[in-house]
């Protein structure tokens, strides 16, 4: 039987610790879904219009978030002190507990329409056009 929990965002280094000295001693390891947390201000926006998820700014932040997310659970990062982050150094590497990832939080919808409508996608009827499900992106 598999055991799993979702994690939303890096945790501090002692959840990573826990889970490694808890599992190097079960026959059964407890799995992990890690999420990774999106920049959610800057998709937001100030004037709270939703902006486009693809503009160079946020994609760095995004990728970086990727990256540190990966490198925290492989247990090789030290993070420098910023808002809304730990900054400390992350040496437990729980990666053969990693059962996924999941990329990004909530996605709003406008601002998703505008990052896909600035690159030429469409929203389709994809029922009609495929026999799936309507309002898929194609």
């Amino acid at each position: 039987m598999w055991t799993y929990f979702r994690i939303y965002t890096i945790l501090p280094p002692h959840f990573y610790e826990a889970l490694k000295e808890f599992n190097e001693t079960q026959e059964t390891p407890l799995w992990l879904v890690h999420g990774i947390w999106s920049p959610e201000e800057q998709l937001i926006g100030e004037d709270h219009k939703e902006n486009d998820a693809f503009t160079p700014a946020i994609r760095e932040k995004f990728m970086q978030e990727i990256i540190d997310a990966v490198r925290a659970s492989n247990g090789d990062l030290n993070r420098p002190a910023k808002p809304g982050h730990a900054s400390v150094v992350y040496n437990h590497d729980v990666s053969p507990y990693i059962m996924s990832w999941l990329v990004g939080t909530e996605w709003f919808l406008r601002g998703k329409m505008n990052g896909l409508r600035s690159r030429g996608t469409r929203w389709t009827s994809y029922c009609q056009e495929n026999g799936g499900i309507n309002g898929s992106i194609v």
